[in-house]
């Protein structure tokens, strides 16, 4: 039977590989005391991909960029490219588990007029199955 990794165990490694690699706070969540820089994960998506041959599960992860200045796209654009080369490395996952696909599908500006808020997502596929 197949065994699929868990959303938190996905989110762990992403975060751990982040935060490592780039030396700025990498979170799930959003606290409400956080200090910017940081990065905000999130998975948008979790799609079975089973055949005859295998078993995985791809994941569409999208990562938050929220810089500490906001007046121009400058720090932005030097946290993305941070987090670009942090993710040229493949996240560690637990035992049991391999990745096959760790790839960058774009970036997206997001405006949110309420708040008078611009930043930046990066975008990532990630396809995971069980280790042979």
């Amino acid at each position: 039977m197949f065994k699929s990794i868990s959303l938190a165990e996905l989110i762990g490694a992403i975060t751990e590989n982040v935060e490592t690699n780039t030396g700025i706070k990498c979170c799930d969540t959003i606290p409400a005391e956080i200090q910017e820089p940081y990065y905000y994960v999130e998975i948008t998506e979790k799609i079975p991909l089973y055949n005859k041959l295998f078993e995985q599960d791809s994941f569409v992860v999208r990562i938050h960029a929220m810089p500490l200045n906001r007046e121009t796209m400058a720090p932005t654009y030097g946290m993305l490219h941070k987090l670009e080369e942090s993710l040229m490395q493949e996240i560690d996952l637990p035992e049991g588990f391999e990745l096959f696909t760790q790839q960058s599908n774009g970036i997206q500006k997001l405006e949110i007029e309420e708040f008078n808020e611009t930043h930046t997502v990066a975008i990532y596929n990630f396809i995971v199955g069980c280790a042979n």
